[in-house]
């Protein structure tokens, strides 16, 4: 726009000045040839023709001539001087109509009509900071609502760990309101010493206190994440033993262990582990087998004679292993 005004300006000026040339020596040329006239037919023929008071009146008469085109002259030099200055030395008319009436130019009025991002308004945001939503944010109030690019912020703020969803809208108000959906806590993932928590996905929660979720499933390995959606399979199968599931392992990333209240473990196969529950819920039923092993290891546990853990093993397709008892030995079923 600013570009566009001073083209504008510069072209205004060179027509003005060619404009007020042209008048100015047709203004001249008048007033040179009246004068011309005048002295001519005025003085010779009054020399020549006309007596004395004639002469007399003929004098007067080039008088005026010879003052009307001193008077052109004046006029010229200081219309010329006028054209000059309005001209060249930046004073051109339309500059200076514009620095007079600069709060009303085209950019400034654009400017003032353009809606401004007024307030921003964050939802369902309960485990990130408005800081940190803020920070990641790539535009501010104040700046222009319509030239703010939506997308880039959804990108920025997608970035942050606990974002799995968000949408954003603007009113003519000048609100942007950025609707968040959180990750859902899954459980509490401990690797290589370091308890963290973690959603279905496995992505670590940054910020998330042990203690409020204190209630999530405890997982244990790499790729222990995959727990989460068999967690509820688990905690059925188990109160059929009436034990209470305490934590999940991954081993070798292959298959899982299961540790139950009273310290026995559930060793599952790689394939078919709901079949391997299934049948070792009808044992217990049938046997009470679960319970044996559970007061087993309970005994165990108060006179402190244990060498190893309970182990309830069914890797091996069709039969049950009982191992880590000292009156039982190991055990198949």
């Amino acid at each position: 726009m600013k570009r566009a005004l001073t083209s504008l300006r510069g072209r205004m000026r060179f027509v003005f000045a060619r404009f007020a040339s042209v008048l100015f020596a047709s203004v001249l040329f008048a007033f040179a040839r009246f004068a011309s006239v005048r002295f001519v037919s005025g003085g010779f023929a009054s020399v020549r023709f006309a007596g004395a008071k004639e002469r007399i009146a003929s004098r007067g008469s080039v008088r005026t001539s010879i003052a009307t085109a001193g008077l052109a002259c004046v006029l010229f030099v200081v219309l010329f001087a006028l054209t000059f200055a309005l001209t060249f030395t930046g004073l051109s008319l339309p500059r200076f109509a514009s620095e007079r009436t600069a709060e009303f130019s085209a950019s400034s009025l654009l400017e003032k009509l353009t809606p401004k991002i007024r307030r921003i308004h964050f939802t369902n945001a309960r485990h990130i900071s408005e800081d940190e939503l803020y920070a990641a944010l790539s535009f501010r109030l104040g700046d222009a609502l319509w030239k703010t690019d939506l997308s880039v912020a959804r990108e920025s703020l997608a970035q942050l760990a606990w974002v799995r969803d968000l949408e954003l809208h603007r009113t003519l108000d000048g609100t942007v309101t950025i609707q968040i959906v959180e990750r859902t806590p899954c459980a509490r993932h401990q690797q290589n010493g370091v308890v963290q928590v973690i959603d279905t996905q496995g992505v670590t929660l940054p910020n998330a206190s042990l203690r409020e979720f204190a209630e999530l499933p405890a997982l244990i390995g790499q790729g222990a994440e995959a727990g989460c959606a068999f967690w509820p399979e688990w905690q059925a199968a188990t109160r059929e033993f009436n034990a209470q599931l305490l934590a999940a392992a991954r081993m070798r990333n292959r298959r899982w262990d299961l540790f139950l209240s009273d310290g026995v473990v559930l060793s599952l196969p790689e394939e078919n582990w709901r079949r391997a529950l299934s049948r070792l819920a009808s044992l217990e039923r049938d046997y009470g087998l679960v319970s044996y092993v559970r007061g087993e290891a309970r005994q165990i546990k108060a006179d402190n004679t244990a060498e190893q853990t309970p182990l309830i093993d069914l890797r091996v397709g069709g039969r049950v292993r009982l191992r880590g008892l000292v009156a039982a030995g190991e055990q198949g079923v």
